[in-house]
């Protein structure tokens, strides 16, 4: 399941040119239970985009959401690096936008799964909700994930191995009593709000007119474990990462990220959007073995970042793209390191219709 919300209303009215548009100036609760407050006046660039939040937009998706991690070494000679992901579930939903609320929501399809996944030993089991921010200056994921059942692929640095596998050694082993538990998010503002609309490249609620982009700064947090019921995480691999063969990990940290959005529009309506924020981040890290060693229990510095990416068509009346936003943060220890990696791919397809509700409750709530 994954609930969707846009926390902003923007009225906007057409014209060839910059005008003054208003801008939903409520605060969070008050978006959140429809509250009408003063509406300040803002320049907002209707040249470069145009808004369709008085509509009902309804929409069809298919997504697929993970939550993976990769364990890799320091020494590039050495060739070791080992990817832990879960099985693939598409899920099948609707949702809809209109004003200040949207809410999108999928299942996975049972049959499906079993047709996706009739050669694998084992099927994750999966909790996901996850919630997307995409107000007019704000932007931003949020996460709760739990994941049990996972698979190792292991390649290597260089790009033959990856490809034709690690000198003969290449594998794929099933955990299925491996399980990871997140918590993580981001939230990140775009500095020329007034011509680059992330709500027209991702909910589809505005329209981008013209080609734009912005930069962007922001924060990350994570919350993250991961467990192996009875085993460390290496479990029957050959592969010689001391640090790594853990039972149990959890790391806390907290991210500053930056980086640049951009929104190519081709012939009106056929949009790419691209957004890298890369950053660094500053952990709590614990390891626990099964073993006699000793817990790694400290304070480490990271890598983190968030990347999106869209393309598709968008149209006054119907649209449909294909939609990625993923997250990461990377913990580097003496020899080895654990990049915890987490998102979703979705595929939309829908349509605006221009009805109206009518009475006092609607407009009390903002949904008029």
């Amino acid at each position: 399941m994954s609930f969707q919300s846009a926390f902003a209303q923007v009225t906007l009215n057409a014209a060839p040119h910059p005008t003054k548009e208003t801008v939903d100036d409520r605060n969070f609760i008050q978006r959140l239970l429809g509250i009408h407050n003063a509406v300040k006046w803002s320049y907002y660039d209707s040249s470069f985009i145009t808004d369709y939040s008085k509509a009902w937009t309804f929409r069809f998706l298919m997504e697929n959401k993970f939550n993976q991690f990769l364990v890799f070494n320091h020494d590039r000679e050495s060739d070791q690096s080992l990817l832990y992901e879960p099985t693939p579930h598409l899920n099948l939903g609707f949702g809809f936008n209109h004003n200040w609320l949207g809410v999108n929501t999928s299942f996975s399809v049972p049959s499906i799964d079993r047709v996706m996944n009739n050669e694998n030993e084992i099927n994750t089991s999966m909790f996901d909700i996850q919630v997307n921010v995409y107000d007019v200056k704000l932007v931003g994921e949020f996460r709760l994930q739990r994941y049990k059942g996972y698979y190792i692929n292991h390649f290597g640095w260089k790009l033959p191995n990856i490809i034709g596998g690690h000198n003969g050694e290449n594998f794929r082993l099933a955990y299925p009593n491996l399980t990871t538990n997140s918590f993580t998010g981001n939230l990140s503002y775009i500095f020329n709000w007034k011509q680059f609309s992330y709500r027209a490249s991702y909910i589809q609620t505005q329209r981008q007119l013209k080609s734009a982009g912005s930069w962007m700064a922001g924060i990350s947090y994570f919350a993250n474990s991961i467990y192996n019921d009875g085993d460390g995480i290496l479990g029957g691999t050959t592969i010689d990462f001391p640090e790594m063969n853990f039972q149990k990990s959890v790391t806390f940290g907290i991210g500053l990220m930056g980086g640049y959005g951009y929104t190519y529009v081709l012939k009106k309506n056929f949009y790419i959007s691209l957004t890298m924020m890369p950053g660094i981040s500053y952990n709590y890290t614990k390891l626990t073995y099964i073993e006699d060693e000793p817990t790694i229990d400290e304070y480490r510095f990271g890598l983190a970042g968030v990347g999106r990416f869209s393309i598709g068509y968008n149209k006054a009346s119907y649209f449909f793209g294909l939609h990625s936003a993923l997250q990461w943060n990377a913990v580097f220890y003496d020899t080895a390191g654990l990049n915890n990696i987490n998102g979703s791919f979705r595929f939309v397809v829908g349509k605006r219709f221009n009805w109206q509700l009518k009475g006092k409750f609607f407009h009390a709530i903002g949904m008029d």
